[in-house]
Protein backbone atom coordinates (compact mmCIF):
# COMPACT_ATOMS: atom_id res chain seq x y z
CA UNK A 1 0.00 0.00 0.00
CA UNK A 2 1.22 3.50 -0.83
CA UNK A 3 2.52 5.61 2.04
CA UNK A 4 1.43 8.84 0.31
CA UNK A 5 -1.31 9.66 2.89
CA UNK A 6 1.17 9.27 5.76
CA UNK A 7 3.73 11.47 4.02
CA UNK A 8 1.13 14.16 3.32
CA UNK A 9 -0.02 14.07 6.95
CA UNK A 10 3.56 14.37 8.20
CA UNK A 11 4.37 17.26 5.86
CA UNK A 12 1.21 19.17 6.67
CA UNK A 13 1.97 18.79 10.37
CA UNK A 14 5.29 20.62 10.04
CA UNK A 15 5.36 24.26 11.10
CA UNK A 16 7.03 25.34 7.84
CA UNK A 17 4.25 23.81 5.73
CA UNK A 18 1.56 25.19 8.03
CA UNK A 19 3.02 28.65 7.56
CA UNK A 20 3.18 28.16 3.79
CA UNK A 21 -0.44 27.10 3.62
CA UNK A 22 -1.63 29.94 5.85
CA UNK A 23 0.19 32.45 3.63
CA UNK A 24 -1.32 30.92 0.49
CA UNK A 25 -4.84 30.88 1.94
CA UNK A 26 -4.65 34.61 2.79
CA UNK A 27 -7.44 34.25 5.32
CA UNK A 28 -10.00 32.84 2.86
CA UNK A 29 -10.09 29.48 4.66
CA UNK A 30 -8.95 28.28 8.11
CA UNK A 31 -5.56 26.60 7.78
CA UNK A 32 -6.22 23.71 10.18
CA UNK A 33 -9.49 22.76 8.48
CA UNK A 34 -7.80 22.98 5.08
CA UNK A 35 -4.98 20.65 6.21
CA UNK A 36 -7.44 18.13 7.68
CA UNK A 37 -9.40 18.05 4.43
CA UNK A 38 -6.18 17.51 2.45
CA UNK A 39 -5.28 14.53 4.65
CA UNK A 40 -8.70 12.99 4.01
CA UNK A 41 -8.45 13.56 0.25
CA UNK A 42 -4.94 12.03 0.19
CA UNK A 43 -6.50 8.68 1.14
CA UNK A 44 -8.28 8.44 -2.22
CA UNK A 45 -6.96 5.18 -3.79
CA UNK A 46 -6.46 6.87 -7.17
CA UNK A 47 -4.39 9.66 -5.64
CA UNK A 48 -2.26 7.33 -3.54
CA UNK A 49 -0.79 6.07 -6.82
CA UNK A 50 0.57 9.55 -7.55
CA UNK A 51 3.78 10.95 -6.15
CA UNK A 52 3.48 12.60 -2.75
CA UNK A 53 5.35 15.65 -4.05
CA UNK A 54 2.80 16.11 -6.84
CA UNK A 55 -0.13 15.75 -4.46
CA UNK A 56 1.35 18.26 -2.03
CA UNK A 57 1.91 20.70 -4.90
CA UNK A 58 -1.75 20.26 -5.88
CA UNK A 59 -2.85 21.06 -2.32
CA UNK A 60 -0.70 24.19 -2.29
CA UNK A 61 -2.28 25.24 -5.59
CA UNK A 62 -5.72 24.80 -4.00
CA UNK A 63 -4.59 26.96 -1.09
CA UNK A 64 -3.38 29.69 -3.45
CA UNK A 65 -6.81 29.66 -5.09
CA UNK A 66 -8.52 29.72 -1.71
CA UNK A 67 -10.54 26.62 -2.62
CA UNK A 68 -11.00 23.59 -0.39
CA UNK A 69 -10.37 20.15 -1.92
CA UNK A 70 -12.86 17.42 -1.11
CA UNK A 71 -16.57 17.39 -0.36
CA UNK A 72 -17.32 20.97 -1.43
CA UNK A 73 -16.39 19.99 -5.01
CA UNK A 74 -14.70 23.30 -5.72
CA UNK A 75 -11.82 21.43 -7.34
CA UNK A 76 -11.25 18.00 -8.80
CA UNK A 77 -7.83 16.43 -8.31
CA UNK A 78 -7.13 14.37 -11.41
CA UNK A 79 -4.34 11.74 -11.43
CA UNK A 80 -2.47 11.65 -14.73
CA UNK A 81 0.64 9.56 -15.22
CA UNK A 82 1.59 9.60 -11.55
CA UNK A 83 1.05 13.37 -11.27
CA UNK A 84 -1.93 15.33 -9.95
CA UNK A 85 -3.70 18.03 -11.96
CA UNK A 86 -6.02 20.52 -10.27
CA UNK A 87 -9.22 21.26 -12.20
CA UNK A 88 -11.44 24.08 -10.94
CA UNK A 89 -15.10 23.12 -11.17
CA UNK A 90 -18.03 25.36 -12.08
CA UNK A 91 -18.83 25.49 -8.36
CA UNK A 92 -15.28 26.67 -7.68
CA UNK A 93 -15.60 29.47 -10.24
CA UNK A 94 -18.87 30.56 -8.66
CA UNK A 95 -17.22 30.67 -5.22
CA UNK A 96 -14.32 32.75 -6.55
CA UNK A 97 -16.50 35.21 -8.45
CA UNK A 98 -18.84 35.77 -5.52
CA UNK A 99 -15.83 36.99 -3.53
CA UNK A 100 -15.60 40.04 -5.75
CA UNK A 101 -16.66 43.00 -3.58
CA UNK A 102 -19.17 44.37 -6.09
CA UNK A 103 -20.82 40.99 -6.75
CA UNK A 104 -23.60 39.68 -4.52
CA UNK A 105 -24.60 36.53 -6.42
CA UNK A 106 -24.08 34.88 -9.77
CA UNK A 107 -26.02 32.08 -11.39
CA UNK A 108 -25.54 30.22 -14.67
CA UNK A 109 -28.30 28.51 -16.64
CA UNK A 110 -27.98 26.27 -19.68
CA UNK A 111 -30.58 26.56 -22.43
CA UNK A 112 -31.76 23.29 -23.97
CA UNK A 113 -32.88 23.13 -27.57
CA UNK A 114 -36.31 22.11 -26.26
CA UNK A 115 -36.60 25.33 -24.21
CA UNK A 116 -38.34 28.56 -25.16
CA UNK A 117 -35.86 31.41 -24.94
CA UNK A 118 -35.72 35.07 -25.88
CA UNK A 119 -34.15 38.25 -24.56
CA UNK A 120 -36.45 41.15 -23.72
CA UNK A 121 -35.82 44.58 -25.18
CA UNK A 122 -33.87 46.45 -22.50
CA UNK A 123 -35.47 49.73 -23.57
CA UNK A 124 -38.67 48.47 -21.96
CA UNK A 125 -37.27 46.08 -19.35
CA UNK A 126 -33.97 45.40 -17.63
CA UNK A 127 -32.70 43.01 -20.31
CA UNK A 128 -33.65 39.84 -18.48
CA UNK A 129 -34.15 36.75 -20.64
CA UNK A 130 -37.47 34.97 -20.99
CA UNK A 131 -36.54 31.35 -20.38
CA UNK A 132 -39.29 28.74 -20.20
CA UNK A 133 -38.81 25.01 -19.76
CA UNK A 134 -40.28 21.99 -18.03
CA UNK A 135 -37.89 21.06 -15.19
CA UNK A 136 -39.47 17.59 -15.03
CA UNK A 137 -39.00 16.82 -18.74
CA UNK A 138 -37.07 13.49 -18.76
CA UNK A 139 -35.60 14.32 -22.16
CA UNK A 140 -34.20 17.68 -21.08
CA UNK A 141 -30.66 16.42 -20.56
CA UNK A 142 -27.34 18.03 -21.38
CA UNK A 143 -25.32 15.05 -22.60
CA UNK A 144 -23.60 16.76 -25.51
CA UNK A 145 -23.56 19.65 -28.01
CA UNK A 146 -26.71 18.41 -29.77
CA UNK A 147 -28.73 19.18 -26.63
CA UNK A 148 -27.44 22.71 -26.14
CA UNK A 149 -28.74 26.01 -27.53
CA UNK A 150 -26.46 28.11 -25.33
CA UNK A 151 -26.28 29.47 -21.82
CA UNK A 152 -26.19 32.64 -19.75
CA UNK A 153 -25.02 34.10 -16.47
CA UNK A 154 -27.12 36.32 -14.24
CA UNK A 155 -25.13 38.59 -11.94
CA UNK A 156 -26.69 40.41 -9.00
CA UNK A 157 -24.47 43.23 -7.80
CA UNK A 158 -23.97 44.73 -4.36
CA UNK A 159 -26.16 47.72 -5.23
CA UNK A 160 -29.07 45.43 -6.14
CA UNK A 161 -28.78 45.86 -9.91
CA UNK A 162 -28.63 42.87 -12.26
CA UNK A 163 -27.09 42.08 -15.61
CA UNK A 164 -26.89 39.09 -17.96
CA UNK A 165 -24.11 37.57 -20.05
CA UNK A 166 -24.96 35.24 -22.95
CA UNK A 167 -22.82 32.51 -24.56
CA UNK A 168 -23.79 30.62 -27.71
CA UNK A 169 -23.54 26.86 -28.13
CA UNK A 170 -20.92 27.42 -30.83
CA UNK A 171 -18.62 29.31 -28.46
CA UNK A 172 -18.99 26.56 -25.88
CA UNK A 173 -18.24 23.92 -28.51
CA UNK A 174 -15.19 25.86 -29.72
CA UNK A 175 -13.87 25.98 -26.14
CA UNK A 176 -14.47 22.26 -25.77
CA UNK A 177 -12.42 21.55 -28.91
CA UNK A 178 -9.51 23.53 -27.49
CA UNK A 179 -9.39 21.29 -24.42
CA UNK A 180 -6.73 18.63 -24.13
CA UNK A 181 -7.96 15.11 -25.01
CA UNK A 182 -11.58 16.28 -25.22
CA UNK A 183 -12.49 13.35 -27.48
CA UNK A 184 -11.23 10.66 -25.11
CA UNK A 185 -13.72 8.81 -22.87
CA UNK A 186 -11.97 9.98 -19.68
CA UNK A 187 -12.20 13.65 -20.67
CA UNK A 188 -14.41 15.81 -18.42
CA UNK A 189 -16.17 16.98 -21.58
CA UNK A 190 -17.26 13.41 -22.27
CA UNK A 191 -18.13 12.55 -18.67
CA UNK A 192 -19.69 15.82 -17.47
CA UNK A 193 -20.66 17.85 -20.53
CA UNK A 194 -23.27 19.99 -18.75
CA UNK A 195 -20.95 20.93 -15.89
CA UNK A 196 -18.15 21.78 -18.32
CA UNK A 197 -20.52 23.95 -20.37
CA UNK A 198 -21.47 25.85 -17.19
CA UNK A 199 -17.79 26.27 -16.30
CA UNK A 200 -17.12 27.65 -19.80
CA UNK A 201 -19.77 30.34 -19.30
CA UNK A 202 -18.07 31.43 -16.07
CA UNK A 203 -14.71 31.59 -17.83
CA UNK A 204 -16.12 33.47 -20.83
CA UNK A 205 -17.80 36.01 -18.57
CA UNK A 206 -14.50 36.68 -16.84
CA UNK A 207 -12.49 36.79 -20.08
CA UNK A 208 -14.95 39.32 -21.56
CA UNK A 209 -14.69 41.49 -18.39
CA UNK A 210 -18.40 41.13 -17.65
CA UNK A 211 -17.78 41.32 -13.89
CA UNK A 212 -16.01 44.16 -12.07
CA UNK A 213 -12.40 43.30 -11.31
CA UNK A 214 -12.52 44.13 -7.63
CA UNK A 215 -9.40 43.62 -5.54
CA UNK A 216 -6.31 42.31 -7.29
CA UNK A 217 -6.03 39.21 -5.09
CA UNK A 218 -9.41 37.80 -6.12
CA UNK A 219 -8.74 38.77 -9.72
CA UNK A 220 -5.45 36.85 -9.72
CA UNK A 221 -7.15 33.80 -8.23
CA UNK A 222 -9.72 33.77 -11.02
CA UNK A 223 -7.06 34.32 -13.67
CA UNK A 224 -5.09 31.37 -12.28
CA UNK A 225 -8.08 29.03 -12.26
CA UNK A 226 -8.10 26.37 -14.97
Amino acid sequence: MSNTPQMIKAWLGQDTFKERIDQALMGYLPGDAFAEQCIMVARDPKLTKCSADSLLAAFLQCAQLGLMPGAQKHVILMPRGGQVDVMITARGFKALMERLPDVSRIKVELVHKRDTFEVCDDRHDDGRPLHKFDPFDPERLFNGPDDLAGGYMQATFADGSRDWFFVSAKVIDDCKRCAKDWQRPHSPWQKWFGAMAVKTIYRQAWARMFLPMGDSTTGRQIEAAD
